[in-house]
């Protein structure tokens, strides 16, 4: 008897068991009455941006004997899942792997991605409880079945709303499988004869597997050497075991796997220019109320339609010349350029692509311009939007001035007191400015403001969301209107006699300026890309709104979309800082994370003290008063600059993205500074950090 024969016979006797305390019939009225349907783990995991991780969780295996002492599955699989798994596999069989139907359900109830019960399932029962117990994908291994018995099981499981994971370990075994109806087939890299792994035996069998299965890899993997030669043979997914449960950190462990798989996939894909919605690798989607989900597929269908509309393109490209100003302009920073040159030991040329100077100060009227056409497209008359700084409130207002719509703006108390001069500049446009006065009182909950009214208003109201956060279409939607930036400067730059910049730097907040510039060059790998987030008093201070440096953000759900964000252990938002009240959020545009994560943008932060001394640097050898958003983009030329040299770029050319102009901010340079008395303006809550001389303590960075 092999060890397959062993291990059926015994969960055989078991189900037995279960069957004398809830029969069949019990079992079928259990399953008539759950209200939760099954999820279609074959089109998740076939649609996947990367190399799926089906997560697995398993005390013991009767090849390594006891593995872990896992107490608390659910909160091993919360782990799993926080790591980006894009399932979770449940050992329930209890005799060699000393697992339960007990361990399935918890974990059901633990994670919201799907769940596979992993038994020796070869009858009916088993199948219907593993739909009771709320699995949403099941195992059925060849080996242990004759065809005809496959063929049924898989028809029953589909009936029920399963997802069947076939498992093989030949040739033979996978003919059989895609003869029954397979839709999902794993290659068990384990000899179920003496329990050898061999991982190139996926990629002798996997070669000729019909393009419409989902093919899984099993057994072997420890790292990302194996996923990856996994994912060289094909693989849409692995299903990782041991490697995950003797980890120290496994969620991190998860994450870095995810990440390879992702990595691999995107050197593959199409142009990174060209990815759109719903999501950009394992980030972005709609987390959304039902609510909305009308609103957001209307919002879609309008903007594919106006995409291709010649005549919405022409008045789009009409108004940005006439109204906006466009292009703007490319200035040559020669003196500012020194001072990096002369820091950093090198020659370097810089060059500002001067979003400031568009109208209303900032790049976000690319933006709102953009939504505010569709909005009359859409027959809408009511726009609300959110602001952190005022300028895409001001944007928005302006467009809605423009256009005869009604506007209503969510801005922070904290962020109106810091901005004042923007609400002014909104209420003279003629929109309703609501100072937000619940949670920390700042950009974040501007948005969940704008949401609740969104969730109310969604039939007359559009939200003209202002950067590529937030749920789909909106990431897709912000950067489009937004790629101008880059395409302009590209052409501009060969004015100058330059092809391509050698380095593009960029602040980062939500996202949509650094995106917008980087777009174009996103495909050119002579290109490094360089996004600076605001480090506030730096990350060991915990004032700071730092999320892609390792150590600091972590993946989770946040206003409509999955990306990095910054929350504590409960899974509760944290408060975030920064001195630039656009760059005060405590997430990031779901593009961004996946860019971060595949490498093609490196991500740094630049700290309130660094992002001011570039204020003042670019104010006194270019005569350009930059916004403090902006500041922080300045700031991290250097550390571009150093990169660059450090790479062997021979006298780098480095573009700037100034997103807006420094007017809003004088108030808080001024007072930085020492120019202005604290009793000449309003002093900001959140303000501070550092002396009367700017500096900022150092032992927080």
């Amino acid at each position: 008897m092999t060890v397959l024969d062993e291990l059926v016979a015994g969960a055989v006797e078991d189900a037995r068991a279960r069957v004398r305390e809830i029969p069949l019939e019990k079992l079928k009225e259990q399953v008539g009455g759950m209200k939760r349907r099954p999820l279609d783990v074959a089109r998740l995991l076939k649609e996947s941006a990367g190399i799926p991780v089906i997560a697995e969780i398993k005390r013991a295996s009767p090849s390594k004997g006891y593995l872990a002492d896992i107490k608390d599955p659910a909160a091993l699989a919360r782990q799993y899942a926080n790591g980006g798994a894009a399932a979770i596999s449940v050992l329930t069989e209890g005799r060699r792997f000393l697992g339960s139907l007990d361990d399935l359900r918890k974990v059901r109830e633990a994670v919201g991605i799907p769940v596979l019960n992993k038994n020796f399932i070869v009858s009916d029962y088993q199948v219907w409880e593993s739909r009771a117990n709320g699995a949403d994908m099941i195992l059925l291994i060849v080996a242990a079945l004759d065809d005809t018995r496959l063929k049924h099981l898989l028809a029953l499981a589909e009936s029920l709303g399963l997802t069947a994971l076939v498992e093989t370990h030949d040739r033979e075994e996978i003919e059989r499988a895609i003869a029954a109806g397979a839709k999902v087939i794993g290659i068990n890299a384990r000899n179920l004869k003496d329990l050898s792994v061999d991982v190139d035996q996926y990629a002798r069998l996997a070669a000729n597997l019909p393009a419409d299965v989902v093919k899984v890899a099993e057994s072997g993997v420890f790292g990302t050497v194996e996923l990856e030669q996994y994912a060289r043979a094909g693989a849409d997914a692995v299903l990782i075991g041991e490697g995950l449960v003797t980890a120290q950190d496994q969620e991190g462990a998860v994450r870095v796997l995810v990440q390879a798989g992702h990595k691999f996939k995107a050197a593959e894909a199409l142009p990174f220019s060209t990815h759109d919605g719903p999501y950009f690798g394992p980030y972005g989607g709609r987390y959304i109320p039902e609510a909305l989900v009308g609103a957001l597929d209307e919002l879609e269908r309008v903007y594919k339609d106006a995409k291709a509309d010649s005549a919405f393109q022409a008045e789009l490209s009409r108004l940005n010349q006439v109204y906006v100003g466009r292009p703007s302009a490319l200035t040559p920073a020669p003196r500012f350029a020194k001072l990096i040159s002369d820091r950093v030991g090198g020659q370097v040329r810089v060059f500002l692509k001067r979003e400031d100077l568009n109208h209303t100060g900032a790049h976000k009227i690319n933006n709102a311009l953009g939504q505010g056409l569709l909005v009359k497209r859409m027959g809408k008359k009511r726009v609300i939007a959110e602001t952190g700084a005022g300028q895409h409130g001001v944007a928005t207002a302006t467009v809605c001035a423009l256009l005869g719509l009604e506007c209503r703006i969510y801005m922070g108390q904290i962020d109106a007191q810091r901005q004042a001069l923007n609400v002014a500049r909104m209420r003279m446009l003629g929109a309703e400015v609501v100072e937000v006065t619940t949670g920390t009182r700042i950009l974040k909950d501007a948005i969940n403001e704008a949401l609740r009214d969104w969730v109310t208003n969604v039939e007359t109201t559009h939200y003209l969301l202002g950067t590529v956060a937030g749920p789909h279409p909106f990431p897709t939607i912000v950067r489009d209107f937004q790629k101008i930036i880059g395409e302009e400067a590209s052409g501009q730059l060969s004015a100058y006699g330059i092809d391509h910049p050698d380095g593009v730097v960029a602040c980062v907040g939500g996202g949509s300026n650094a995106i917008g510039i980087m777009n174009t060059f996103l495909d050119d790998s002579r290109v490094s890309l360089y996004a600076y987030e605001a480090g506030g008093n730096g990350p060991k201070s915990g004032k700071h709104a730092i999320r892609l440096t390792p150590g600091t953000g972590q993946v989770g759900v946040f206003q409509g979309a999955k990306s990095y964000l910054l929350e504590d252990e409960q899974g509760q938002t944290v408060d975030t800082y920064s001195i630039s009240a656009g760059l005060d959020y405590a997430s990031v545009g779901p593009e961004h994370a996946w860019l971060r994560d595949i490498g093609r943008v490196k991500y740094d932060y630049a700290t309130d003290q660094e992002a001011m001394q570039a204020f003042r640097e670019l104010c006194r050898t270019e005569g350009i008063i930059p916004a403090l958003e902006s500041s922080h983009a300045l700031a991290g030329a250097s550390k571009a600059a150093a990169d660059l040299l450090s790479k062997g770029v021979k006298d780098p050319v480095i573009l700037i993205n100034i997103s807006g102009r420094g007017d809003k901010d004088m108030d808080t340079a001024g007072r930085w500074f020492g120019y202005l008395a604290e009793d000449e303006v309003g002093t900001p809550e959140s303000d501070g950090g550092h002396d009367q001389n700017g500096r900022v303590d150092e032992e927080a960075r």
